[in-house]
């Protein structure tokens, strides 16, 4: 039987014309045992070396049958910007309607899919927030990182980042920033400090302004004023997505400019070895727009694997119903199971939810739990109950960080909760680099401002995250 593809993608092959080619994310059914790596690799270099090595090989081997068929059909003109993937095995590619038919009855295949997904708002912002310049800097260190005690632990115990990288995967970031000029990861092969992939070039430039209020969040060192940054002495390793596209569907965010980002962080191609030791993502897709989930777990998973702690938005449907209210790939496992958590599989989504100043949940954040019955190859986590999601908040409402362009702005939404939660990662990573993504995550959650029912809850998490409690439950 041929793989399927997607209702969508069938739809819009209809309407193709004679010859036009349609960008499409072809998946292979092999797909490396991720979890099996995290349960039982427990050596930081050496996972990473085993993880990125596997799934290079995987990807070398099983997708050589499939390339070859494209780049032929690619001398014909009925195929282009062939780009294969190994943080999951897949391949992207634009092609005609019956080069898309052809290859989805290759037995390797698991599936096609459309590479376009409608959304309304997938960067994670609050709906109907209003962005807002705020003062030019002179009251010193943003609320939320007081609130956090951010500041306590870099003045009290001397960790401030230094050392880690963030990767940031995002609508890019300004690295002329008074404040975050200073805080770029550094690379000879890759001179604006990551990778555009909305454009294919060496220049993530934040053209929005939302990856530049993230990247101040996670680093911005306070230069011009203004200490928004929960690790100010952290690198920013900045990867820009596609944001946008022309009607009939705006704000689209395009899944595999986000695979590429995520491979990259993992594994900067020119430079594999200087890699990010921890991701920050504040965006998602809603289950009603059709994301793969099963592809995006697998991909998540796979990040854990190579040992790197991945962050992401919770989401901002906070009036919606479960086990569907939490975005993709936000709704994915984390790599360590709480003790209150059902049965069921690891990945590697620590998800984050959004609080105010005053420790309520934010009207917009998402609320657990979810359930991955019926998403196979996994089929667990049955609602009632599922399972457990945000896994735990940070402030995210009224959150000044850094404007494109230079000064600050407030913004709200999970989007501003997960780069806090990232930059504490990064002062927890300083003070012991060999955690893997599990010891983090555990770590963190026991590490909170308990908030909501006790141990934890599907509002909050565990609780508000506090990064001196953080510090204090790490070993050296």
């Amino acid at each position: 039987l041929a793989a399927p593809i997607e209702p969508l993608l069938l739809e819009r092959l209809a309407e193709a014309k004679d010859g036009e080619r349609v960008g499409v994310m072809i998946a292979l059914k092999r797909q490396l045992d991720a979890e099996r790596i995290i349960r039982t690799v427990k050596d930081k270099a050496q996972r990473w070396e085993l993880t990125v090595s596997s799934l290079k090989e995987m990807a070398l081997t099983e997708q050589a049958g499939l390339l070859a068929e494209l780049r032929g059909y690619e001398a014909l003109g009925r195929v282009a910007q062939i780009t294969p993937l190994w943080i999951v095995n897949a391949v992207y590619c634009e092609a005609s309607s019956d080069v898309i038919l052809k290859v989805a009855e290759r037995p390797e295949v698991w599936f096609v899919q459309w590479d376009l997904i409608p959304t309304e708002n997938a960067l994670g912002l609050a709906p109907a927030s209003a962005s807002r310049d705020v003062t030019d800097g002179s009251f010193g260190i943003s609320w939320n990182v007081r609130k956090v005690k951010a500041d306590s632990v870099w003045y009290v115990h001397g960790y401030t980042g230094d050392g880690v990288v963030i990767g940031n995967i995002d609508t890019g970031c300004d690295y002329n920033h008074t404040d975050l000029r200073n805080r770029m990861w550094t690379d000879p092969n890759y001179p604006y400090h990551g990778w555009n992939f909305e454009q294919n070039n060496n220049n993530p430039m934040d053209v929005h302004g939302h990856g530049t209020h993230t990247c101040g969040t996670n680093a911005g060192d306070g230069s011009a004023g203004e200490t928004t940054g929960m690790a100010p002495r952290a690198r920013i390793m900045t990867c820009r997505t596609k944001t946008s596209i022309s009607q009939p569907f705006p704000d689209t965010i395009a899944e595999n400019t986000v695979m590429n980002s995520m491979q990259f962080c993992v594994a900067p191609p020119l430079s594999p070895a200087n890699h990010a030791h921890v991701l920050s993502m504040s965006l998602g897709w809603l289950h009603s727009w059709n994301p793969r989930r099963a592809l995006w777990r697998q991909s998540v998973t796979n990040v854990a694997a190579a040992g790197l702690p991945y962050f992401i938005a919770n989401g901002n449907e906070g009036s919606s119903s479960p086990p569907d209210n939490v975005r993709t790939p936000g709704d994915c496992p984390g790599p360590w199971k709480h003790p209150a958590e059902p049965a069921g599989g690891l990945s590697g989504a620590i998800s984050i939810g959004a609080t105010d100043n005053a420790d309520n949940i934010a009207s917009f954040s998402s609320w657990g739990p979810v359930s991955w019955s019926g998403i196979a190859p996994y089929n667990d986590y049955p609602y009632p109950p599922g399972l457990y999601k945000p896994d735990f908040s940070a402030p995210g409402v009224d959150v000044p960080s850094c404007r494109l362009g230079g000064g600050y702005v407030q913004m709200s939404g999970t989007s501003m909760a997960t780069p806090c939660a990232a930059g504490i990662a990064a002062l927890i990573l300083e003070k012991n680099p060999t955690l893997l993504p599990e010891d983090v995550s555990e770590i963190m959650q026991n590490s909170v401002l308990p908030l909501g029912s006790q141990p934890k809850n599907n509002t909050f998490g565990t609780g508000r995250i506090d990064a001196m409690r953080c510090i204090e439950n790490t070993p050296l």
